[in-house]
């Protein structure tokens, strides 16, 4: 039954200064949560329909105005499983972030997220020119080491040649960075 705006749930009669019940607290969490759910018979996740980020993962507001928001399948594991224990992640089985079955889900660390993912193949590790800190292109990295094996140069000079630390030059020339290229 639906309850009018005003009236106190428990004896309806109109809420007054000094009414004997207390003021009904706002909706919880969970009656939050479930109102932005959508079971998806297919595939048989939960599909929060609610506010998502920029990663598509579904958010929802922890309380009251200022107390921020959390992930929507993290409170999809609290509802049914407990309090998540600090520097533990929720993981998505299905691989959809939208998703808030807590069937779908499994707690993991931060490394078994990034195995969880490569093993998917849902994330490459970027490497040489695709890496966002990259400085030299391929050609570069293949020249500074003929130049360092023909002899005459030393970390440091090829460093100041290529604009790099002389540490990052001996990495380079020694294979630690861009091993996989030759």
């Amino acid at each position: 039954t639906a309850r009018k705006v005003g009236v106190c749930p428990r004896c309806l009669k109109p809420w007054r200064k000094g009414h004997h019940h207390e003021m009904p607290m706002r909706a919880t969490l969970e009656q939050r949560f479930w109102k932005k759910v959508e079971p998806e018979p297919m595939s048989g996740c939960f599909i929060w329909v609610g506010g998502t980020n920029e990663r598509g993962y579904g958010v929802i507001g922890r309380g009251r105005a200022g107390a921020g928001l959390e992930k929507a399948h993290r409170v999809a594991w609290m509802l049914e499983k407990g309090p998540i224990p600090d520097r533990i992640h929720i993981l998505h089985k299905c691989d959809n972030p939208p998703c808030v079955n807590w069937r779908h889900l499994f707690s993991g660390t931060m490394q078994d997220n990034v195995d969880d993912m490569m093993a998917k193949g849902r994330q490459v590790a970027k490497r040489g020119m695709d890496h966002p800190f990259a400085v030299l292109t391929e050609e570069q990295v293949r020249h500074l080491r003929r130049l360092y094996a023909g002899g005459g140069y030393s970390y440091a000079s090829i460093g100041r040649m290529f604009g790099i630390s002389k540490p990052q030059a001996g990495a380079i020339i020694t294979c630690r960075k861009w091993a996989w290229l030759q």
